[in-house]
Protein backbone atom coordinates (compact mmCIF):
# COMPACT_ATOMS: atom_id res chain seq x y z
CA UNK A 1 0.00 0.00 0.00
CA UNK A 2 3.09 2.10 0.30
CA UNK A 3 3.07 3.07 -3.58
CA UNK A 4 -0.59 4.13 -3.42
CA UNK A 5 -2.17 7.70 -2.22
CA UNK A 6 -5.32 7.23 -0.41
CA UNK A 7 -7.74 9.94 -1.37
CA UNK A 8 -10.11 10.80 1.12
CA UNK A 9 -13.15 12.47 0.73
CA UNK A 10 -14.07 15.94 2.05
CA UNK A 11 -17.53 15.90 2.21
CA UNK A 12 -20.65 13.57 1.22
CA UNK A 13 -24.10 14.60 -0.04
CA UNK A 14 -27.64 12.84 0.63
CA UNK A 15 -29.63 13.33 -2.74
CA UNK A 16 -32.78 13.07 -0.69
CA UNK A 17 -34.73 14.16 -4.18
CA UNK A 18 -32.99 11.35 -6.10
CA UNK A 19 -35.38 8.52 -6.52
CA UNK A 20 -34.15 4.59 -7.95
CA UNK A 21 -30.29 3.94 -9.34
CA UNK A 22 -28.32 7.20 -10.06
CA UNK A 23 -27.69 6.31 -13.74
CA UNK A 24 -25.63 9.62 -14.82
CA UNK A 25 -22.84 12.10 -13.08
CA UNK A 26 -21.32 15.16 -14.38
CA UNK A 27 -20.20 18.64 -13.62
CA UNK A 28 -21.89 21.93 -15.08
CA UNK A 29 -19.01 24.14 -14.69
CA UNK A 30 -17.90 24.66 -11.80
CA UNK A 31 -20.56 25.61 -9.65
CA UNK A 32 -23.03 22.55 -10.41
CA UNK A 33 -23.32 19.08 -10.90
CA UNK A 34 -25.94 17.06 -13.12
CA UNK A 35 -27.51 13.76 -12.09
CA UNK A 36 -29.60 11.18 -13.41
CA UNK A 37 -31.76 8.35 -12.88
CA UNK A 38 -33.10 5.31 -13.81
CA UNK A 39 -37.04 6.74 -12.08
CA UNK A 40 -36.55 9.96 -14.92
CA UNK A 41 -35.33 12.70 -12.89
CA UNK A 42 -32.34 14.51 -14.49
CA UNK A 43 -31.39 17.38 -11.15
CA UNK A 44 -28.47 20.22 -11.62
CA UNK A 45 -27.11 20.73 -7.93
CA UNK A 46 -25.04 23.88 -6.43
CA UNK A 47 -21.81 22.93 -5.66
CA UNK A 48 -21.24 25.40 -2.98
CA UNK A 49 -24.58 25.28 -1.22
CA UNK A 50 -25.15 21.35 -2.15
CA UNK A 51 -28.96 21.85 -2.75
CA UNK A 52 -30.96 21.32 -5.37
CA UNK A 53 -31.41 24.27 -7.94
CA UNK A 54 -33.77 22.84 -10.55
CA UNK A 55 -35.31 18.96 -11.50
CA UNK A 56 -35.62 19.05 -15.53
CA UNK A 57 -39.70 17.65 -16.34
CA UNK A 58 -38.15 14.15 -18.32
CA UNK A 59 -42.21 13.12 -18.88
CA UNK A 60 -41.52 10.22 -16.54
CA UNK A 61 -39.57 8.69 -18.86
CA UNK A 62 -36.55 6.50 -16.79
CA UNK A 63 -32.97 7.73 -17.90
CA UNK A 64 -29.92 6.25 -19.80
CA UNK A 65 -27.81 8.23 -21.55
CA UNK A 66 -26.89 11.82 -21.04
CA UNK A 67 -24.58 14.18 -22.84
CA UNK A 68 -24.08 17.86 -23.04
CA UNK A 69 -22.20 20.25 -24.93
CA UNK A 70 -20.80 23.30 -22.62
CA UNK A 71 -20.63 25.59 -25.77
CA UNK A 72 -24.43 24.82 -27.07
CA UNK A 73 -25.46 25.09 -23.46
CA UNK A 74 -28.11 21.87 -24.67
CA UNK A 75 -28.78 18.80 -23.02
CA UNK A 76 -29.63 15.29 -24.57
CA UNK A 77 -31.08 12.92 -22.67
CA UNK A 78 -31.83 9.29 -23.85
CA UNK A 79 -35.12 7.62 -22.17
CA UNK A 80 -37.68 5.00 -22.62
CA UNK A 81 -38.76 3.93 -26.00
CA UNK A 82 -35.62 5.45 -28.33
CA UNK A 83 -36.92 9.02 -27.20
CA UNK A 84 -33.94 11.76 -26.38
CA UNK A 85 -34.95 14.94 -24.60
CA UNK A 86 -33.16 18.02 -25.96
CA UNK A 87 -32.47 20.86 -23.08
CA UNK A 88 -31.46 24.52 -22.88
CA UNK A 89 -29.10 24.67 -19.77
CA UNK A 90 -29.78 28.09 -19.41
CA UNK A 91 -33.27 28.26 -19.31
CA UNK A 92 -33.78 24.78 -17.69
CA UNK A 93 -36.38 24.02 -20.09
CA UNK A 94 -37.05 21.23 -23.22
CA UNK A 95 -36.80 22.42 -26.42
CA UNK A 96 -36.72 19.62 -28.70
CA UNK A 97 -37.68 15.75 -28.69
CA UNK A 98 -36.21 13.05 -31.25
CA UNK A 99 -36.76 9.70 -31.70
CA UNK A 100 -33.97 6.77 -32.52
CA UNK A 101 -34.51 4.29 -34.98
CA UNK A 102 -34.10 1.24 -31.57
CA UNK A 103 -35.85 2.00 -28.18
CA UNK A 104 -32.66 0.86 -26.34
CA UNK A 105 -30.17 3.87 -26.47
CA UNK A 106 -26.77 2.44 -25.03
CA UNK A 107 -24.58 6.25 -25.83
CA UNK A 108 -24.81 9.79 -26.74
CA UNK A 109 -22.00 12.07 -28.21
CA UNK A 110 -21.81 15.41 -28.82
CA UNK A 111 -18.79 15.50 -31.76
CA UNK A 112 -19.41 19.42 -32.08
CA UNK A 113 -21.94 21.38 -30.27
CA UNK A 114 -24.44 21.01 -32.81
CA UNK A 115 -23.94 17.39 -33.99
CA UNK A 116 -24.65 14.54 -31.76
CA UNK A 117 -24.47 10.74 -32.24
CA UNK A 118 -26.75 8.39 -30.63
CA UNK A 119 -25.29 4.63 -30.41
CA UNK A 120 -28.08 2.08 -29.88
CA UNK A 121 -28.21 -1.96 -29.68
CA UNK A 122 -27.92 -4.23 -33.08
CA UNK A 123 -25.09 -1.63 -34.46
CA UNK A 124 -27.85 1.17 -34.96
CA UNK A 125 -26.98 4.49 -35.35
CA UNK A 126 -28.55 8.08 -35.86
CA UNK A 127 -26.95 11.31 -36.77
CA UNK A 128 -28.55 14.43 -35.60
CA UNK A 129 -28.21 17.98 -36.92
CA UNK A 130 -29.12 21.19 -34.53
CA UNK A 131 -29.79 24.63 -36.22
CA UNK A 132 -31.06 26.71 -33.35
CA UNK A 133 -33.36 24.56 -31.02
CA UNK A 134 -34.14 22.53 -33.83
CA UNK A 135 -32.70 18.99 -34.34
CA UNK A 136 -33.04 17.17 -37.37
CA UNK A 137 -31.58 13.83 -38.01
CA UNK A 138 -29.38 13.59 -40.80
CA UNK A 139 -28.49 10.02 -40.98
CA UNK A 140 -29.94 6.70 -40.10
CA UNK A 141 -27.43 3.43 -40.30
CA UNK A 142 -27.31 -0.21 -39.24
CA UNK A 143 -23.41 -1.35 -38.57
CA UNK A 144 -24.41 -5.02 -38.85
CA UNK A 145 -20.95 -6.08 -37.84
CA UNK A 146 -20.62 -4.10 -35.00
CA UNK A 147 -23.32 -5.51 -32.47
CA UNK A 148 -24.71 -3.53 -29.64
CA UNK A 149 -22.94 -0.05 -29.90
CA UNK A 150 -21.58 0.08 -25.93
CA UNK A 151 -19.96 3.95 -26.23
CA UNK A 152 -19.05 6.61 -28.79
CA UNK A 153 -15.55 8.91 -27.91
CA UNK A 154 -14.29 11.02 -29.27
CA UNK A 155 -11.22 11.18 -31.44
CA UNK A 156 -7.82 13.27 -32.04
CA UNK A 157 -9.47 15.08 -35.41
CA UNK A 158 -12.44 17.25 -35.80
CA UNK A 159 -15.55 15.55 -36.90
CA UNK A 160 -13.96 11.89 -36.09
CA UNK A 161 -15.38 9.13 -33.28
CA UNK A 162 -14.59 6.45 -32.24
CA UNK A 163 -17.44 3.47 -31.77
CA UNK A 164 -16.76 1.20 -28.96
CA UNK A 165 -18.79 -2.04 -29.62
CA UNK A 166 -19.44 -6.04 -29.19
CA UNK A 167 -17.41 -7.08 -31.83
CA UNK A 168 -14.37 -4.60 -31.99
CA UNK A 169 -13.65 -0.91 -32.06
CA UNK A 170 -14.20 1.53 -35.11
CA UNK A 171 -12.77 4.78 -36.43
CA UNK A 172 -15.68 6.87 -37.94
CA UNK A 173 -16.33 10.57 -39.05
CA UNK A 174 -19.15 12.58 -39.66
CA UNK A 175 -18.92 13.69 -43.55
CA UNK A 176 -20.06 17.46 -45.04
CA UNK A 177 -23.26 16.33 -45.73
CA UNK A 178 -23.62 15.09 -42.23
CA UNK A 179 -23.72 11.60 -42.64
CA UNK A 180 -21.66 8.98 -40.40
CA UNK A 181 -18.14 7.41 -42.70
CA UNK A 182 -16.84 3.39 -41.21
CA UNK A 183 -13.42 4.98 -42.11
CA UNK A 184 -11.55 1.62 -40.55
CA UNK A 185 -11.88 -0.88 -37.91
CA UNK A 186 -8.75 -1.12 -35.48
CA UNK A 187 -7.38 -4.67 -36.13
CA UNK A 188 -6.34 -4.73 -32.46
CA UNK A 189 -9.72 -5.48 -31.04
CA UNK A 190 -10.79 -7.28 -34.07
CA UNK A 191 -14.43 -9.60 -32.36
CA UNK A 192 -12.97 -8.40 -28.72
CA UNK A 193 -16.17 -7.23 -26.72
CA UNK A 194 -14.94 -3.04 -26.29
CA UNK A 195 -16.86 -2.28 -22.97
CA UNK A 196 -15.60 1.53 -23.08
CA UNK A 197 -13.03 3.80 -24.08
CA UNK A 198 -11.87 7.62 -23.24
CA UNK A 199 -10.02 9.76 -25.84
CA UNK A 200 -6.82 10.87 -23.44
CA UNK A 201 -5.41 13.55 -26.29
CA UNK A 202 -3.39 12.81 -29.62
CA UNK A 203 -3.57 9.73 -30.84
CA UNK A 204 -4.15 8.01 -27.25
CA UNK A 205 -6.95 5.99 -26.06
CA UNK A 206 -7.32 4.17 -22.63
CA UNK A 207 -9.74 0.96 -24.30
CA UNK A 208 -11.32 -1.40 -21.77
CA UNK A 209 -12.42 -4.95 -23.51
CA UNK A 210 -14.32 -7.97 -21.88
CA UNK A 211 -14.05 -11.60 -22.46
CA UNK A 212 -15.15 -14.96 -20.17
CA UNK A 213 -12.91 -16.73 -18.41
CA UNK A 214 -13.94 -19.74 -20.02
CA UNK A 215 -14.36 -19.76 -23.45
CA UNK A 216 -16.59 -22.91 -23.73
CA UNK A 217 -19.09 -23.92 -20.94
CA UNK A 218 -18.03 -27.54 -21.01
CA UNK A 219 -14.35 -25.64 -19.61
CA UNK A 220 -16.29 -24.22 -16.60
CA UNK A 221 -15.21 -26.00 -13.14
CA UNK A 222 -17.97 -27.26 -11.12
CA UNK A 223 -19.60 -25.05 -8.67
CA UNK A 224 -17.53 -22.13 -10.17
CA UNK A 225 -19.02 -18.98 -12.35
CA UNK A 226 -17.71 -18.06 -15.40
CA UNK A 227 -16.51 -14.72 -14.53
CA UNK A 228 -15.63 -11.79 -17.08
CA UNK A 229 -11.60 -11.01 -17.48
CA UNK A 230 -11.38 -6.82 -18.00
CA UNK A 231 -8.55 -5.59 -19.39
CA UNK A 232 -7.54 -2.04 -19.55
CA UNK A 233 -4.70 -1.08 -22.65
CA UNK A 234 -3.79 2.05 -24.13
CA UNK A 235 -4.34 2.07 -27.50
CA UNK A 236 -2.55 4.12 -30.43
CA UNK A 237 -4.17 5.18 -33.21
CA UNK A 238 -1.61 6.30 -36.14
CA UNK A 239 -2.51 8.51 -38.13
CA UNK A 240 -2.30 7.24 -42.43
CA UNK A 241 -1.13 10.56 -44.13
CA UNK A 242 2.64 10.68 -43.33
CA UNK A 243 2.08 14.40 -43.64
CA UNK A 244 0.01 14.29 -40.23
CA UNK A 245 2.33 11.97 -37.92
Amino acid sequence: MDDFTLIKGTNALELTEMNGQVDYLSPLGESHFLVGSTQGQVCIYNNATQTLSKQLDTGGLSIYEMAFTAKGKRLAVGCDEGLINIYDLDAHDRVGQVKAQQSDITSLLYVTHDRLVVGQVDGYIDVIKFTGTKAIITHSLQINEAGDINHLSLASKPLELMIACQKGLLLCQINKNETLQIMRPEEEYSNLYVVTMSWCGGDKYIVVTSRPKYKKEKHIPAGEENFAIVTFTLFSCECDDPDQK
